[in-house]
């Protein structure tokens, strides 16, 4: 398969898991700790909403890394 047009795409979410779950932090202890509700952040976690630039700041805060830790991109393909 010949790749015609490659975007990246982030992969916040697992990422921020991966971190999240090393701190041994639970979903609802660092959604309270950024402001966010439960739900919105299982939903960046799980790649369903991106990750706005203040949550990821917000986040490596409350994780004690650098954002870049938790900013990952894949590539994909478009069709064209």
């Amino acid at each position: 398969m010949t790749r015609t047009n490659v975007k990246p795409v982030p992969q916040n979410g697992p990422a921020i898991r991966e971190i999240r779950q090393r701190e041994g932090l639970t979903v609802a202890q660092l959604a309270a700790a950024i402001d966010v509700s439960d739900p919105h952040l299982r939903n960046i976690e799980c790649e369903n909403k991106p990750a706005r630039p203040e949550h990821i700041a917000r986040i490596a805060k409350k994780l004690r890394c650098r954002p870049a830790a938790i900013v990952r991109t894949a590539d994909y393909e478009v069709a064209s």
